[in-house]
């Protein structure tokens, strides 16, 4: 809801300011500042192009009441249901154990009957790709159902709960289409556009930022005092737009069930969606069993992506030095493998960097990142491919001596 009376705005902005004035409060995360609500439509668009262009590349959410009872899941999805399914036996998935989320928490796997059994007794909360043999009960959101944006579709995921969850304040790498089966959500956003640089994304290698949603230190995140939220009840049987890069949050009430389908924003917008407007003549019953599912690995292969990580570490985040750069994307992975593995990841990371380093003074500033050329971006997604491949490969005959990491690093520039 946003402020029509200024003076009542005022108003209500002091008191709020002099209740959090020594930093830590009692307030949730998006108590504070002006709220405006998404816009909503009765089921889904009646032209997906007219969506596309408004919502997906004008960066916009959208909430899409009623959609989700179109999918069988609507009324299937009850937990006799579930453990009637034989699959349902000896499919395992992932399960965390903490409702708040904590990306640090170790999580289990059981199998999917056994969760059914027991979710409803503690605070177990399933997150895993929606397992094949649920795929037939969900179709594919209307406005993804045009075969001009088959390539586009990466993955699908499915949240059940007993309720009462609590995201950390992310942002998405791709755009999101989140359907509710059961229960509720409330969803806060951010526009990146607008403020980005008011919120720190302190753990980069999650994009997420550390706030505590539950009691905001606005002395430790004082931007999050000057932005404006957009909000939404994302009810049962609805589903909800989330743009691409958008800032969220999203809590959960009663017992929850959401299926969200990821798809890649730079993918749409190289297709050629405008054929969408002959998606009538397409069957629009597809379901998640027709549709392949790559995953999000795939946007490592993006360079459009690549180019948005980079630009926004620079822009926003002030990595500008070789060490700098390994802090965000080498250091997580270098923590948790074998100490000789070190030398390997930042021969790898140096190369990325004096890459885009164009000058070689050892800094970068967004006006380089910003005019890298495509042939550049490729060179550098090879490289992501080759830490990619050290990380999880044989590493004996990869680790170079330190004294050879720069030069290798300056001749593998040299190459474009």
């Amino acid at each position: 809801m946003s402020c029509q009376i200024s003076t009542l705005c005022s108003i209500w902005f002091s008191v709020f300011t002099i209740t959090v004035a020594n930093g830590d409060s009692d307030l949730a995360f998006g108590s504070i500042g002006p709220k405006f609500e998404v816009a909503a439509i009765d089921g889904w668009p009646e032209d997906s192009v007219s969506f596309l262009n408004e919502y997906v590349v004008g960066s916009k959410p959208l909430l899409f009441q009623g959609a989700a009872k179109q999918s069988p899941a609507y009324t299937r999805w009850k937990d006799e249901y579930f453990l009637g399914l034989e699959d349902a036996e000896h499919t395992e998935v992932t399960v965390e154990t903490e409702k708040k989320e904590n990306r640090t928490q170790a999580a289990v796997v059981m199998y999917f009957k056994e969760f059914v059994e027991v979710y409803k007794y503690g605070n177990l909360y399933m997150v895993e790709s929606v397992p094949d043999f649920l795929r037939k009960d969900v179709l594919l959101p209307q406005p993804l159902q045009c075969p001009e944006l088959e390539d586009v579709i990466l993955e699908t995921i499915m949240w059940f709960s007993n309720g009462g969850t609590k995201s950390v304040l992310h942002f998405d790498a791709v755009d999101n289409i989140n359907c509710v089966f059961s229960g509720s959500k409330e969803i806060y956003l951010i526009d990146p556009v607008k403020f980005a640089d008011k919120v720190p994304i302190d753990h980069p290698e999650g994009n997420y930022c550390g706030v505590d949603v539950d009691r905001v230190n606005y002395t430790m995140y004082p931007g999050l005092r000057e932005v404006e939220y957009y909000h939404a009840t994302i009810e049962e049987g609805d589903c909800f737009f989330i743009p691409f890069k958008w800032f969220h949050q999203v809590r959960s009430q009663g017992r929850n069930i959401a299926v969200n389908i990821w798809f890649s924003h730079f993918g749409v917008l190289r297709q050629d969606f405008q054929k969408c407007h002959d998606i009538d003549i397409v069957e629009k019953d597809n379901t998640l069993m027709e549709c392949d599912f790559p995953g999000l690995n795939q946007l490592n292969k993006d360079i459009d992506i690549i180019r948005e990580v980079f630009s926004d570490l620079v822009r926003y985040r002030g990595v500008s030095t070789n060490d700098g750069l390994f802090d965000v994307l080498g250091k997580n992975h270098e923590d948790h493998l074998p100490p000789s593995i070190g030398p390997g990841l930042r021969r790898i990371m140096s190369k990325i960097f004096d890459v885009l380093d164009k000058d070689l003074d050892g800094q970068l500033v967004y006006d380089e990142v910003s005019t890298t050329t495509d042939e550049t971006w490729n060179k550098v997604k090879d490289l992501f491919h080759e830490f990619e491949e050290y990380v999880t490969g044989d590493h004996e005959d990869l680790v170079m001596p330190e004294d050879e990491i720069s030069d290798s690093a300056i001749n593998a520039r040299d190459e474009l």
